[in-house]
């Protein structure tokens, strides 16, 4: 059974994180095979009808299951970095899906509330927002591009957080999971987790307790 990994939305970081990903890729493809797909662009959306960051990201996404035909799916971004530490986690999630556990996870951190932790794992029906760096999803259970377009029409969400719930369908199963993955901010001559790490969160200013934490545990984050 193959798998699909697509790369969507603006092409960022990739000179920094192409080595990282390839790591994961290695992992992946010791139990599955993947086929790997680039669909980014390398400047904004000029297509299609949304204009928030959020409606742009599941358009894009959308737009990708057009063009592949495996039944699972998993959805990544050019400027998101790998810990070692959400490796194994990314590979659970995945083995639920194949398992038949679970259809789709919702996977990054959540720096406000588990900053700190390796995985934790919540019911995606429980939260109005859900971790939506990496996606992976089984394509027969999401629902139509046409209802989750009308959802994408509805209140106007700024935040891919609120918007990626908009694809599952009514009855599938989702968790939301929070791990040691981040976002690239720049690119590296040596990328290191921490630095990575801090020069994200450095952008936020609604979780000082969180932004404390990174800069008080350098050495931890490193060995993650």
């Amino acid at each position: 059974m193959a798998i699909a990994v697509v790369y969507i939305g603006q092409q960022k970081f990739d000179t920094t994180s192409q080595t990282n990903h390839a790591k994961l890729f290695e992992l992946v493809r010791t139990k599955y095979e993947i086929n790997v797909y680039n669909f980014t662009r390398t400047g904004p959306s000029t297509e299609g009808p949304f204009v928030s960051s959020g409606g742009v990201q599941v358009w894009d996404f959308l737009q990708a299951l057009k063009h592949t035909q495996e039944d699972i799916v998993i959805k990544l971004r050019t400027d998101t970095w790998f810990t070692q530490s959400s490796m194994p986690v990314i590979m659970s999630e995945l083995d639920a899906i194949v398992n038949n556990n679970n259809d789709v996870a919702f996977m990054g951190v959540d720096f406000t509330n588990h900053y700190d932790k390796i995985h934790e794992r919540i019911d995606a029906s429980t939260t109005k927002k859900v971790t939506d760096f990496v996606v992976i999803a089984k394509r027969s259970r999401l629902d139509t591009e046409e209802s989750i377009i009308t959802r994408l029409n509805g209140p106007k969400h700024k935040s891919g957080n609120v918007m990626f719930k908009y694809i599952l369908a009514p009855d599938a199963r989702a968790v939301s999971v929070s791990c040691q993955m981040y976002l690239i901010r720049k690119d590296y001559d040596t990328p290191d987790n921490w630095q990575v790490y801090s020069d994200w969160t450095s952008e936020y200013y609604k979780s000082e307790t969180a932004q404390q934490w990174v800069a008080n545990n350098k050495k931890f984050i490193g060995n993650l």
